[in-house]
This record gives C-alpha cells, structure tokens and sequence, in this order.
C-alpha cells in the first residue's frame, strides 16, 4: 500500500494491561501514517515503541516526522523508547505546540532527564529538527498541514492533513461540545476523533477535555464526514464495554440518519487510503 494509516497506539491517559482490554489494545496514542512513502507519525504515546521496533528491522535509515497534539503524558512517554532516534542516519523532524509551557525542546529534554530517565537527548545519534507552531497551515513534504487548537487542558492542537484532494483529520484530545474548529471536519474523508467516555461518565468529567462517543459520532454526522474512527479510548473500559459502544453507535446512526462509516480505532489495525 502506498497510502495507509496503522494505528499503533489508541488508548488515553495511560497504559493498560488489563486482559479484557487487550483485544482493542494498551498502548497510548500514536498513529502512523505513510502518503506516497513519506511518513507521518501523529503522536508518541506508548504505541511508537512498537512502530520504533519495527522501522529498525526495516534496516534502512530515512526521514521521519512526528506530529505532537500535546505534551501530557499519554502523547509523548513512548519518545524515550524510541529507537530511531539513538541510531545515526535517521532524520526526524518533531512538531508540536508553541506558546507559555515551555519549548517543543524542552519538553522533550525535561521527560528524559534525571530522575526521571537515565539517558539524556543527548543519547540521540540521529538528527533531530524541532519546529513550534501556532495556527497556521504549513507544507511538507508536498503535504498541507493546518494545525487548530482544540478544546483540551493546555496547550493542544489537532492537524488536518491535506494531499491529493483527500483529507484526514487527527483529533485525539478534544471535548467536542466545546470545540470551536469543528467547521473542519466538513466533509473530510477521515477523522480520527476523541471519543473516551460514555454518556452516562460525562457530568462528572465535564471540562476535563475529552468527548462522549455520542458526540463525536454526531459532529461526524453533521460535518458529513466520510469515516470515523473513534480514538482515545479509557483505559479502563474494557473490550466488551467497546463493543457496546459500537452497537449504540449503530442505533445512534439509524435515528439520526447518518452515513458515516464509523469503526472503533483498535491497535494493528492498518486502512488503505
């Protein structure tokens, strides 16, 4: 495949190793995506250990780009495990948010300096180039990239990425009711959204920054998004709990009349685009 996504990580806040939870998968945000064998990784959560794992067994050295939506654990603590980038001859460029938190740079160095971790950035043998943005839309690789804030604790972005006509959207902390950018999604062919909580878990986590899988299926609906994967699952929602979410997104989609193709983000699970 030329263009597809895989998805490597699709849990939120932390990691689980539940057994029940295992079918769907474990590891935190990070999804890879590859246009015209450029590839793209959004997000660095537990997930990119593994993908780390497998471009080193690839054997070649090449170019990478890592988009962060935010610095909160779950989005970066798989980047100290990342083995590209102890390794001379890979490129990566990381991109993140700008603004009062501190440097993309510093950032990264705070999480992987003592005592929290033995190895400092210094380790790193490959060349890392590091880019703050703001809001405005930027081209790599031949590839339109808009990041957008979104409704989330902090300083957090989602990112359109626009090539060939086609669009994907990758929204993975955003409690949509609150969301002020949803104007994006209209008519995108793929977005990758925020769903963690149930209904009846909302009123309580209201503020917190994440959306109930019911409003994430609904915006979808209204912005006539071709298809949704539903992402940034609780760790503690187990796959049976997923599955019957699935099943009330189908009678969501029935009342309101709805034709988005909506699927459940579970970890190994690669697209075609």
């Amino acid at each position: 495949m030329n263009n597809y996504l895989k998805f490597w990580g699709v849990r939120g806040s932390h990691p689980t190793t539940y057994p029940g939870n295992l079918k769907t998968g474990g590891n935190t945000a990070c999804v890879e995506l590859v246009i015209e064998n450029r590839m793209f990784i959004l997000d660095a959560g537990t997930g990119i250990i593994s993908l780390g794992n497998r471009l080193i067994s690839e054997g070649t050295p090449r170019r990478l780009a890592i988009f962060l939506s935010h610095y909160h654990w779950d989005h970066i603590h798989g980047l100290p495990f990342f083995v590209p980038a102890y390794v001379a001859g890979w490129e990566i460029d990381f991109f993140g948010p700008g603004g009062n938190e501190g440097s993309l740079e510093q950032v990264i160095r705070a999480q992987m300096s003592a005592p929290y971790f033995p190895a400092d950035i210094e380790e790193w043998r490959s060349r890392t180039n590091m880019f703050e943005l703001n809001d405005s839309s930027l081209t790599y690789e031949n590839t339109r990239i808009t990041p957008f804030p979104v409704h989330h604790p902090g300083h957090t972005l989602g990112y359109k990425i626009e090539w060939d006509g086609k669009a994907i959207l990758y929204v993975p902390d955003n409690e949509i009711e609150y969301s002020h950018n949803n104007a994006l999604f209209k008519n995108a062919d793929i977005l990758i959204h925020d769903s963690q909580y149930f209904p009846s878990e909302y009123e309580q986590k209201r503020g917190w920054g994440h959306s109930t899988y019911e409003a994430t299926v609904r915006s979808a609906i209204a912005a006539d998004v071709k298809n949704l994967f539903l992402f940034h699952h609780d760790p503690n929602h187990s796959d049976s709990q997923l599955e019957e979410m699935m099943n009330s997104v189908e009678s969501l989609k029935e009342k309101e009349g709805g034709q988005v193709n909506c699927q459940l983000a579970v970890e190994g699970l690669t697209v075609e685009i």
